[in-house]
């Protein structure tokens, strides 16, 4: 009962468009997000040939998606992750879903920056072990995590997740040219994500989740060209 009232006491601070948000992800959360249905129908919405904006993207473009990241490419080759200042194994094949980890922690797993690290190393630094660490992440994330996973699937990590795939799928433009099954499922995933992120955008929250929900929404209309898109 106190918790109850506590909860209406707070609603009284909130505008009407973050109270309706709040409605709106309890409905998600707790009915459909638990459909097998509703989750088929984000993965039926793309196929991996949707068209992509020719490569690479304006400057400025990677300027909006500067990222920090303490991970090391010979951690991340053995599944150590390192975020927080925290360094944890999480093992093979990788835990998504780290037991023990704070959601904070978990977050920052689902962010992806790492994936931006791999990518400047290869374009930068001509590390040609870049790339099968990124296609080997990536598709260990796709296995682990199908839609609607709790965490994963959150509105801000898939924001940022979303900005990063896109910059590293540019980074790593030459060698994607010549995988395109990885290709194909790397432009497929990020199309579900998005359509996904448009029908969680966080009014609940407002501030800087609501911004990096735009940014990423923006980039994926930038990076891809299909008319669903525009």
């Amino acid at each position: 009962m106190q918790a109850i009232t506590r909860y209406l006491a707070a609603m009284r601070y909130l505008r009407p468009i973050q109270v309706q948000g709040r409605l709106r992800l309890l409905i998600q959360r707790k009915g459909l997000h638990r459909s097998p249905l509703y989750r088929a129908s984000y993965q039926q919405c793309a196929t991996g040939s949707e068209a992509v904006t020719p490569l690479p993207l304006p400057p400025n473009v990677y300027r909006m998606c500067n990222v920090m990241d303490d991970n090391r490419p010979e951690d991340l080759a053995h599944n150590r992750f390192t975020f927080l200042n925290r360094t944890v194994d999480l093992g093979a094949p990788i835990q998504w879903q780290p037991t023990g980890e704070a959601q904070l922690w978990q977050y920052n797993l689902h962010y992806f920056h790492y994936a931006v690290t791999l990518g400047n190393g290869y374009a930068y630094g001509g590390n040609l072990d870049a790339y099968p660490l990124f296609r080997r992440l990536v598709q260990g994330w796709l296995a682990g995590c199908p839609v609607a996973t709790p965490i994963a699937w959150d509105a801000y990590p898939t924001s940022l997740r979303i900005t990063n795939w896109i910059k590293a799928y540019t980074l790593f433009g030459p060698l994607l040219r010549q995988d395109e099954a990885f290709a194909a499922q790397l432009r497929q995933s990020l199309f579900v994500q998005a359509s996904f992120l448009e029908q969680h955008i966080e009014y609940h929250l407002m501030g800087n989740h609501l911004l990096e929900n735009g940014r990423a929404l923006l980039l994926a209309g930038l990076f891809f060209t299909d008319a669903r898109t525009q």
